[in-house]
C-alpha cells in the first residue's frame, strides 16, 4: 500500500497591494504574494484605480507591467489629483491562463503645499517604473506577436496555393490509357509496313473474289 502526496497548486497564492508613499500628484504602490521568481508564475500585472470622489468621474484607469526579474514589484502612479480619495487594486494574469485579484487599497493624495506644489515622493529601494515604459513594452510585445502571426499566415497561404496548382495540373494531364491508344493509332497509321500488309492482304481478297466469280460463270 502507498499514499500519494497532497496536491499543491503553486498558482494558488494571495496577492496583496501595499502603499509605499503618496504626495499631491502621485503614489507609489508595491505588491507581494507571487512566489520567486515572479515571472515564472505571472505574465503581466494590471494596476487598476479610480478617483472615489463625488465630484470626480469614476472612470477606471489601468496600467500594465510585465513580470520580469530586472525590476522591483512596484510602480509609480502619476497624474493624480490633489486632495482626492482613490481606490486601487491589482490583477495578475498567471502563466496557467487564470487571473487573480488583490485586495483593494484606499488612499488620499495630499493637499498642495504652498510654494512646493510638486513635492517629491519618498525614496524607495529599487527605483520606480513609469507607466509609459510599460506601455511601450506591451506595444513591442504585441508587434512581435503580430509579425509571427503574419509569417505563419503567409506560409499557410503558400502551401495552400501550391496544393491547388498541383491538383489542377493533375486533372488536366492526359491519362495513361489515352496516351496508349493515341500511340497505337499513330504507330498503325505511321508504320509503312502496316500499309503494305494491309494493301497486300486487300489485293489477295480481291483476286480471290474474281477467281470465284469466274469459276461460277464457267
Amino acid at each position: 500500500m502507498f499514499k500519494t502526496k497532497q496536491f499543491v497548486d503553486v498558482y494558488d497564492f494571495d496577492l496583496k497591494v501595499e502603499l509605499v508613499g503618496v504626495n499631491e500628484y502621485s503614489a507609489v504602490i508595491r505588491w507581494i504574494g507571487p512566489p520567486s521568481p515572479e515571472q515564472k508564475y505571472v505574465s503581466i500585472f494590471r494596476i487598476i484605480y479610480y478617483a472615489d470622489d463625488p465630484n470626480s468621474i469614476q472612470d477606471e484607469i489601468s496600467l500594465y507591467k510585465i513580470s520580469d526579474s530586472f525590476s522591483s514589484p512596484q510602480i509609480n502612479i502619476t497624474s493624480l489629483y490633489p486632495e482626492t480619495q482613490y481606490k486601487l487594486w491589482i490583477e495578475a494574469y498567471l502563466r496557467n491562463g487564470k487571473k487573480i485579484k488583490s485586495n483593494v487599497a484606499e488612499f488620499m493624495t495630499e493637499i498642495v503645499a504652498d510654494g512646493d506644489p510638486y513635492a517629491a515622493l519618498p525614496s524607495t529601494e529599487d527605483g520606480e517604473g513609469e507607466g509609459s515604459e510599460y506601455y511601450y513594452k506591451i506595444m513591442v510585445a504585441m508587434a512581435i506577436i503580430a509579425c509571427f502571426a503574419l509569417v505563419a499566415f503567409l506560409i499557410l497561404l503558400y502551401f495552400y496555393m501550391h496544393q491547388n496548382i498541383t491538383y489542377t495540373v493533375t486533372m488536366n494531364k492526359p491519362s495513361k490509357e489515352s496516351k496508349k491508344n493515341g500511340a497505337n493509332e499513330s504507330t498503325m497509321f505511321g508504320n509503312s509496313g502496316y500499309k503494305r500488309d494491309s494493301l497486300s492482304s486487300g489485293g489477295n481478297v480481291e483476286m480471290n473474289s474474281v477467281h470465284s466469280n469466274i469459276n461460277g460463270i464457267n
